[in-house]
């Protein structure tokens, strides 16, 4: 969850995924502000703690649609695609949305979830918005 309009269906659809299967949902927000450098950042508990906030209040409305779910919610200081790849050993499911940030519209997959799909152990669905109608 990145906290865009972009992710709410997919986040939407890890709901529905999550009360199908009468499993668990895990609510990931993966926040990093290096371009790809290991280094440290500075003030990232009240970071984590700001950004927690901000995934709460994204997925309140959803866990009241689908009170049968429980949601565990983790924010970390990483990169997407390393963060999410934690969390797919195991896992059921991983459903991932799609932005295609890298400026070409027509996109299948954006960076992120093309390299799920290459590397998750489990399987990954990937959730694009729908388009705008123009």
């Amino acid at each position: 969850m990145d906290g865009s309009e972009n992710s709410l269906p997919a986040v939407r659809m890890a709901f529905e995924e999550a009360s199908q299967r009468k499993a668990p949902l895990i609510a990931v927000h993966a926040w990093s502000d290096t371009s790809g450098f290991d280094l440290e950042v500075v003030g990232w508990e009240a970071i984590r703690q700001s950004e927690d906030v901000l995934l709460a209040e994204n997925l309140a409305g959803f866990a009241e649609e689908f009170p049968d779910v429980s949601v565990e919610r983790h924010v970390r200081c990483d990169t997407p695609v390393r963060t999410l790849l934690d969390f797919a050993d195991g896992a059921q499911l991983l459903v991932v949305g799609s932005h295609g940030r890298g400026g070409f519209d027509a996109m299948v997959l954006g960076s992120v979830s093309a390299a799920l799909l290459h590397a998750a152990t489990c399987p990954v669905l990937v959730v694009r918005p729908q388009p705008v109608s123009r």
